[in-house]
């Protein structure tokens, strides 16, 4: 599972803009048996965004998927740097970020 929180003083990209980069070079470098290698369903890597909470706002997540799950190359800047297909966002709330996390839903137990 990946999850890059967005930080307020974050002068560069956004992870949201950077988002098949950055999920390709963590995967890359923590499972590279997974880049390029067939999938039969679904996606084998979890990507959460995290965007912390704004002034009268709560915290927000996002699952990120990316169309095709394959690995590819592209020119950036004049650098060469490996992604994922095009992401797709989706809004979680906290109950389905819970249960992607294996933790039990905030307030869960409390009387």
């Amino acid at each position: 599972m990946l999850g890059p929180t967005e930080r307020d003083d974050n002068a560069g990209s956004s992870v949201t803009n950077v988002a098949a980069y950055l999920a390709a070079a963590v995967i890359t470098r923590h499972c590279p048996h997974l880049p390029g290698a067939p999938v039969d369903e679904g996606q084998p890597v979890v990507r959460l965004e995290h965007y912390p909470p704004q002034a009268g706002a709560a915290a927000e997540y996002d699952r990120v998927t990316f169309a095709p799950w394959r690995s590819r190359v592209d020119w950036v800047g004049g650098t060469l740097r490996r992604a994922l297909g095009t992401p797709a966002w989706a809004r979680l709330d906290r109950a389905a970020v819970a249960a992607l996390l294996g933790q039990p839903a905030a307030g869960a137990g409390e009387r």
